[in-house]
């Protein structure tokens, strides 16, 4: 006795995948609008504790990537109350130099490049979906070139500066929010020159930053 199997044609299997797809995105955004309703009424208690920040946007060779909001290492916000917060970041950055001059001559480096960011933020309306918000703060910075030898002895290179910031945040659900940030740095520069000599070049700068996208993910809850 033989037994006819079913295969199911092109045709069939693109209407099932079709319907799979359709079930998903529904699904999803069934979770979509409950999450929505349930933060959208949970008001200002959403506005508390710890979270990890992480920029939108990625990199130019990975424009898929997360990477931190105010540096290369971490970024993170805490809540004192709903309405006022701290918000951090730490950069990070070491190579290895080899250096060539004309005479033939080579010598070899290791550059270190630090900064930190710090920003105290307040909300206006806490109580609201979308939480508007202002923030001002300080950076600072240094680099540090390890010489293999001692002939160039240049000051350290260091650099403060001011910003300030106006932005909007939204959640999506009670762990994970969106934000949206336009911002200003005033920096101040001191930097070695490298032509032998220990003395600096002092650079002012004024950079207005573009609108930055951001995901906060909330700790401990």
């Amino acid at each position: 006795m033989r037994t006819l199997v079913s295969i199911p044609s092109n045709r069939q299997r693109s209407r099932l995948a079709l319907r799979f797809f359709l079930a998903l995105a529904a699904g999803l955004f069934s979770i979509g609008l409950a999450a929505a309703e349930e933060t959208s009424s949970g008001g200002q208690e959403l506005l508390r504790g710890f979270s990890l920040q992480f920029g939108l946007g990625g990199t130019d060779t990975n424009p898929m990537q997360l990477t931190s909001t105010l540096g290369n290492l971490i970024g993170g916000k805490f809540h004192f109350d709903p309405a006022d917060a701290i918000r951090f970041g730490l950069s990070l950055f070491l190579s290895d130099n080899n250096y060539s001059y004309v005479d033939g001559s080579q010598s070899e480096a290791t550059i270190s490049t630090s900064s930190f960011v710090l920003d105290y933020l307040h909300y206006l309306n806490p109580g609201d979906p979308i939480k508007a918000y202002v923030g001002i703060g300080a950076t600072a910075g240094m680099t540090v070139n390890g010489w293999t030898f001692t002939s160039f002895n240049a000051p350290l290179p260091w650099d403060v500066g001011a910003r300030a910031s106006l932005g909007a945040e939204w959640f999506f659900t009670r762990n994970l929010s969106l934000l949206a940030e336009y911002g200003a740095a005033f920096t101040y520069s001191r930097v070695s020159m490298n032509d032998g000599t220990a003395h600096y070049e002092a650079i002012t700068s004024f950079s207005p930053a573009g609108v930055r996208l951001a995901l906060s993910v909330y700790l401990g809850r």
